[in-house]
C-alpha cells in the first residue's frame, strides 16, 4: 500500500478546477495543490467542522489534524486501520475501522473536543466485523457499517446492533437526512426506510458493485461502481450514465458536495494510482485535478475550500485562486 511519495515542494500545484455553475452566478475556479503531510501512511477519509478544524484518518493508526495553518499527527501508539470519520461538531467526532488485516475485529474511537479514546461497544461481540464507514445526521443519530452485514447505530448513549444478514458486505454509507440513507458494497444495496434497512432491488444494480455515493434528497442520489461507472437515482429508479469525460480516472471512491449542482469526487485509478478530483456542475462531470496517487476521501468546508486525501499520506487542498 506504500510507495515513495513524489512531491516537488511544499505546495505542488497539480491542476485547476474548472468553473462550476450553481444558479445565476459562476463561482471562481479552484486551484488544487499538494500540501505538506505529516504522514506517509495512506489516508482513507477526511472530515471537518470548520476551515480550521479538519481531520483525516488512515492506515497504521493514523489520525492527523489541520488547525488552519498546518497538518500534524494527533494520535500515537496505535496501529489500527481507520477507514471512516464523521462528526456532529468539533467536540463529537467518530472514527471507525478494524484492528489489522490479521485481526479484523471492529474498532471505534471518539473525540470529545479534548482527546481521542477507544470506545467499548456492541461491535466487540463480532469476531469478524471490520467497520468501513461512519455517517450521521446528529449526535444522537450516527451509523457505522462494515463487513458481515454489520450495521451499528449510536443513539447518543450507546451503540446498538442493527445488523442485517451476513450475506451483505457494507462498504459505505451516506444519506441526505435521518430518513433518507443508503448502504452499499459487494452484493449490497440497502435503503433506509425510517425503520430498517431492507435490500433494494433494481435490475440496473444486479451487474454492478457500488462503492460510494452522495445525495441531496430522496430524488437525487449519485453512486459510483467498482468498474468506474456512475449511477443516478431519481427517486424511482437507478440509471447507469455514460461519462466519457471521466475516462482514465478510475472510479470515484468518495463524494462531497454543497448541492445538486456542486458535487466533487475523489477517484482511485489502480493499486496506487493515478487519482483525480472530479466535479459535477449540474450538467457534466469533468476532471478538475490529476495526481499520480489515489485519492480516497474528500470533504469541504465550503465550495471554495476543499480537501482530498489518499495514498501515501497525500493531502490536496482546493482553494479559490487569488
Amino acid at each position: 500500500m506504500r510507495r515513495v511519495l513524489r512531491t516537488a515542494g511544499l505546495a505542488l500545484a497539480i491542476g485547476l478546477l474548472a468553473a462550476c455553475s450553481d444558479g445565476p452566478t459562476t463561482p471562481p475556479p479552484l486551484v488544487w495543490a499538494r500540501v505538506t503531510s505529516p504522514t506517509t501512511e495512506s489516508l482513507y477519509d477526511v472530515w471537518g467542522s470548520s476551515a480550521t478544524n479538519v481531520w483525516a484518518v488512515g492506515f497504521n493508526g493514523t489520525i492527523v489534524h489541520y488547525d488552519g495553518t498546518r497538518w500534524s499527527r494527533a494520535l500515537e501508539g496505535v496501529t489500527h486501520i481507520f477507514r471512516g470519520i464523521w462528526g456532529s461538531g468539533p467536540a463529537d467526532v467518530w472514527v471507525v475501522g478494524f484492528r489489522s488485516y490479521a485481526d479484523a475485529r471492529a474498532v471505534i474511537y471518539h473525540f470529545n473536543g479534548q482527546s481521542w479514546r477507544q470506545v467499548t461497544s456492541v461491535a466487540d461481540i463480532f469476531s469478524f466485523a471490520p467497520l468501513m464507514d461512519v455517517w450521521g445526521t446528529a449526535a444522537t443519530n450516527v451509523w457505522a457499517v462494515g463487513n458481515g452485514g454489520v450495521i451499528l447505530r449510536f443513539d447518543g448513549s450507546d451503540w446498538r446492533n442493527a445488523s442485517v444478514g451476513p450475506e451483505f458486505t457494507n462498504d459505505a454509507i451516506w444519506g441526505s437526512s435521518s430518513s433518507d440513507a443508503w448502504i452499499v458494497g459487494p452484493r449490497t444495496v440497502l435503503r433506509y426506510n425510517g425503520q430498517g434497512w431492507p435490500a433494494h432491488a433494481s435490475p440496473v444494480l444486479d451487474s454492478v458493485q457500488l462503492t460510494g455515493g452522495y445525495g441531496t434528497g430522496p430524488t437525487n442520489h449519485w453512486a459510483s461502481s467498482v468498474a468506474g461507472g456512475l449511477l443516478h437515482f431519481d427517486g424511482l429508479q437507478w440509471t447507469r450514465l455514460a461519462t466519457p469525460s471521466l475516462v482514465g480516472v478510475g472510479r470515484i471512491r468518495n463524494f462531497w458536495g454543497t448541492g445538486a449542482s456542486r458535487i466533487w469526487g475523489a477517484t482511485v485509478g489502480g493499486t496506487f494510482g493515478p487519482g483525480a478530483v472530479v466535479h459535477y456542475d449540474g450538467t457534466t462531470w469533468t476532471i478538475v485535478a490529476r495526481d499520480d496517487l489515489n485519492h480516497h476521501g474528500i470533504w469541504g468546508h465550503s465550495a471554495s475550500d476543499l480537501w482530498a486525501v489518499g495514498e501515501n499520506g497525500v493531502i490536496l487542498h482546493g482553494t479559490t485562486a487569488r
